[in-house]
């Protein structure tokens, strides 16, 4: 008679987290690493800075080693040009549009595109402290571009990416299904 040992679990890669934004949830200075450093649509990680990082700074994952989360800050300047410094300011994806800053109590518009034109989502990032379900989406087709169903943090980069499009005239709101206070910011383009 034998007896065999059961095969471990291999370990799993964290790389499909490259590309995804979160939140810093303290200040963390350039190249240190933190236990639960950043949220990433309310699951936490150990993360890396690879330039100096506030708390509730928006940044993507932009490397992974290990268990390690390697971490740049997204930069929204006044014009709505949306930048990201990746892996050691080898190269910075940019491109034009707008950015809105919201915070809603109850469902509300959050972009309403100029007359004949459709909203393209290139970039969000928002948080709720209540227990219940956010999601941004377009208004008329109901087509969720984020969502939450617990208090916490969601966010997407879609820099280089194929981005989420309304209908012409379609407004992008964010719902919320019961009481609680969501705030964040979409960054678009018309089309």
């Amino acid at each position: 008679m034998s007896f065999f040992k059961p095969r471990e679990p291999p370990v799993s890669s964290l790389k499909f987290l490259i590309g995804k934004t979160g939140v810093v949830l303290k200040a963390m200075a350039k190249d240190e690493v933190l236990d639960l450093g950043i949220s990433i649509a309310g699951d936490l990680y150990r993360a890396r800075a690879l330039e100096a990082l506030d708390a509730l700074d928006n940044v993507v994952v932009t490397g992974v080693s290990g268990d390690i989360l390697f971490l740049n800050k997204i930069t929204v300047d006044v014009e709505g040009s949306v930048s990201v410094t990746q892996l050691n300011s080898e190269r910075t994806l940019a491109e034009s549009g707008s950015v809105t800053h919201f915070s809603k109590t109850v469902t509300g518009d959050v972009v309403t595109p100029s007359s004949g034109k459709a909203v393209k989502v290139s970039g969000f990032f928002f948080y709720s402290s209540a227990d219940i379900t956010v999601e941004l989406r377009f208004k008329t087709s109901g087509n969720v571009i984020g969502g939450l169903v617990v208090k916490g943090a969601c966010g997407m980069n879609l820099l280089g990416m194929k981005k989420p499009q309304g209908s012409t005239d379609e407004i992008v709101e964010i719902y919320l299904s019961g009481t609680g206070t969501v705030k964040g910011w979409v960054s678009y383009i018309e089309v």
